[in-house]
């Protein structure tokens, strides 16, 4: 049996993986100062603040501190994750290059790929 190439659309290969650092980092920041922001006008009570800090007593800035704060964290949490989990890098193979059979075997299915440069 052989699969004709013009009935194939795309094909490509795993070539192995690379970091996504900044991409985690730009979501984590989003998230954390979103809901930093949430955290900080609800938690940061003005009945706490004393005479040194009166300037953080204020509802807009508890926001901004809020903000900041989660997004700090989020992107170096984010940037950890995006760095560890990684995303593959795939390279597109040429099908005009390309033969695929199937061919018949006394075991499981074989099916070769025979590739011409």
């Amino acid at each position: 049996m052989s699969v004709p190439v013009h009935e194939m659309v795309r094909l490509e290969r795993r070539s192995g993986r690379r970091s996504a650092f900044w991409t985690g980092a730009g979501y984590g920041a989003s998230i954390g100062g979103i809901s930093g922001v949430g955290v900080g006008l609800t938690l940061i009570k003005p009945a706490v603040c004393t005479d040194l800090v009166r300037h953080l007593c204020r509802t807009a800035v508890q926001g901004v501190v809020g903000g900041l704060t989660g997004a700090l964290g989020g992107a170096l949490l984010g940037g950890i994750l995006g760095a560890v989990l990684g995303r593959d890098r795939w390279q597109p193979v040429f099908l005009e290059a390309m033969r695929l059979n199937i061919a018949p075997s006394s075991g499981p299915v074989l099916i070769l790929v025979s590739h011409s440069f």
